[in-house]
């Protein structure tokens, strides 16, 4: 038993020993004569004597491992700062600033007056700095870079410098952790907003109603008046937009081309995919895809649904168009029984689910298809006037949608409750004083933006909403003989601001004419800080979410812009207008 012990305790020496690298020649020697008056005990008290000994041991070695781990955190610091002089991006923000350097933290979070002298001597800044001058340096010093507290700095240069030294997450020194955290990489992108106008992405074909990514932004779809859909592989857009604006494509110099059609044919992208529309009246009234890219619903003045296959799952881009038209597996019509003969169903939807669909139509119903039982379940009689759009609120959730109509309402529906309250609304929203266009969800369960025809965008918080058994005044449209389509809007329009507004902000600037214009809210990737909305005199307008201000007007197209969609992970941005053409906008340094 006595040599299991020695066995036992000899290994937890010999561990201690290879934790501590800074221990002296006494210590070993110490430990040398513990063992030997160990080894010289009676074996009765053995197991009381290994025991007294390890808490010993244990207790007398915790001060030196603090101060180890101490010594360890500013060894790191000042590796961390030796790597400022030899990296590349440290050289631009050396030479443009000055210095890195500790300072002792105040109450106003500033540097003093001091820092902000340039001094390119690192080394002397480090050495003249004695942590131990405090008991907790940790809470007394904060890093500062030029004078700034990089806790309440958010530029560029110092976000991607915190990245470097692997500030961006609390503790990181200690963990080497260099990578960015989802909020300073959401300050990056937010800063870069698409700008610049690269060109239309396919030739003219006619007055283009509905232009969407997917939702993973792999493919690019557009419907046209001239019945078509179309689908565009987006690696190929930016790939062909790159080579054009680098010039690595060339024409043909013997083929007779003028300039303009030159730079058409360099800048247009052929469609991966083209699905021609049936049984449509005027036009492609709305579409939408599915969340896995298998499926698209499009809607026109029809009393039917169609369902079509969008991307194959065996797509191969490296084939000709001609020999993927065998891949079209699914091309159905899907009938919602409306009871009119002058039905359209303005606003089509897919469930988060992929489930069920959802519909707002010209007779003031809601309509909700069965996918998978291929039948209407459900026809509400939701407002007094035509359902121009209709959207979910929770990206993860079919349960709750919300509605907007002519009459200058928006409703919130709960799909659990139908059954109990004979299809009533939850809740209503008033503040527009005319009909809502669009109605787009930002995804959370709780916010929402609307376009309407006062020449307004709201932003909207549905746990502000009047319960269904609330009286929810309305006031009467300014002007019940203008007609939005043809004329323009009434003066009085700018000036009637509603009594009950419920809504969180308003937006103006933007011209809600003509047709139903559709705005969203930016992509995660920015933090969603930003509203983007079409409009009549064929400018896109990008608006701040907190400050109502108009950040960037993008300019190219001659007529209404009535679609937009920004893609959930570049700076890209697509529109798509009555010209005929679906621009690309970029910002200057991403294609």
């Amino acid at each position: 038993m006595r040599r299991i012990f020695e066995m036992y305790l000899r290994q937890y020496i010999n561990t201690l020993q290879r934790d501590d690298n800074n221990n002296d020649g006494s210590d070993e020697e110490y430990i040398d004569d513990e063992e030997e008056d160990y080894i010289e005990e009676d074996d009765d008290d053995e197991e009381e004597i290994i025991t007294n000994y390890i808490n010993n041991r244990i207790t007398s070695r915790r001060p030196r491992q603090d101060e180890e781990r101490e010594n360890h955190f500013h060894e790191q610091i000042k590796e961390k700062l030796q790597v400022l002089k030899t990296h590349d991006l440290s050289q631009t923000i050396l030479s443009h600033s000055g210095k890195f350097c500790c300072q002792p933290s105040d109450s106003n979070n500033n540097a003093t007056s001091s820092s902000l002298i340039p001094n390119n001597n690192i080394q002397e800044e480090q050495e003249s700095f004695n942590p131990e001058e405090t008991n907790d340096f940790r809470n007394e010093y904060k890093h500062f870079y030029c004078g700034v507290n990089y806790n309440n700095d958010n530029s560029l240069v110092h976000l991607l410098h915190k990245r470097m030294i692997g500030a961006n997450h609390p503790g990181s020194l200690h963990r080497n952790n260099c990578i960015s955290s989802k909020g300073c990489t959401t300050k990056i992108a937010s800063r870069y907003l698409p700008e610049r106008n690269v060109g239309p992405i396919d030739n003219a074909y006619a007055q283009v109603f509905c232009g969407q990514f997917t939702v993973d932004g792999k493919y690019f779809m557009s419907a046209s008046q001239d019945q078509v859909v179309r689908i565009y592989d987006v690696n190929t857009i930016l790939f062909k937009k790159n080579s054009s604006m680098d010039g690595n494509e060339s024409i043909n110099e013997d083929s007779m081309i003028d300039e303009d059609d030159e730079q058409s044919i360099v800048n247009t992208v052929k469609p991966i995919r083209e699905i021609q529309a049936r049984d449509v009246g005027w036009s492609i009234i709305d579409s939408h895809t599915s969340s896995d890219n298998k499926y698209l619903i499009y809607s026109s003045w029809s009393p039917y649904i169609h369902l079509a296959t969008c991307v194959p799952e065996d797509y191969d881009p490296n084939e000709l168009m001609e020999k993927r038209v065998k891949y079209i597996e699914k091309h159905e019509q899907l009938n919602l029984n409306p009871g009119n003969y002058r039905f359209c169903a303005f606003s089509v939807r897919f469930s988060p689910n992929g489930k069920e669909l959802l519909a707002g139509a010209n007779d003031s119903c809601l309509y909700i298809y069965d996918i998978e039982k291929n039948q209407r379940i459900e026809k509400i009689t939701a407002h007094n006037d035509d359902i121009n759009t209709v959207s979910y609120i929770d990206e993860f959730s079919s349960n709750v949608f919300c509605s907007g109509s002519d009459d200058g309402f928006c409703k919130i529906w709960d799909r659990r409750q139908f059954s109990t309250k004979k299809n009533k609304s939850i809740g209503t929203l008033v503040g527009h004083t005319d009909g809502i266009t669009c109605i787009s969800s930002k995804g959370d369960g709780r916010y929402f933006i609307s376009n309407g025809k006062d020449q307004t965008l709201k932003l909207w918080d549905i746990r502000k909403m009047k319960n269904a058994g609330e009286d929810v005044p309305q006031i009467p449209k300014t002007n019940s003989f203008w007609d939005y389509r043809y004329e323009n809007c009434p003066s009085r329009h700018s000036r009637v601001v509603h009594p009950n507004d419920m809504s969180l902000m308003t937006y103006t600037g933007h011209k809600v004419l003509q047709t139903l214009i559709r705005c969203y809210f930016s992509p995660q990737s920015t933090g969603q800080q930003y509203i983007v909305t079409g409009s009549q005199d064929g400018i896109v307008y990008i608006y701040d979410i907190i400050t109502a201000k108009i950040v960037k007007r993008l300019y190219g197209h001659t007529a209404v812009v009535r679609d937009v969609s920004w893609h959930p992970h570049l700076p890209v941005l697509f529109s798509s207008s009555w010209d005929g053409n679906c621009l690309m906008f970029a910002h200057s340094n991403s294609v």
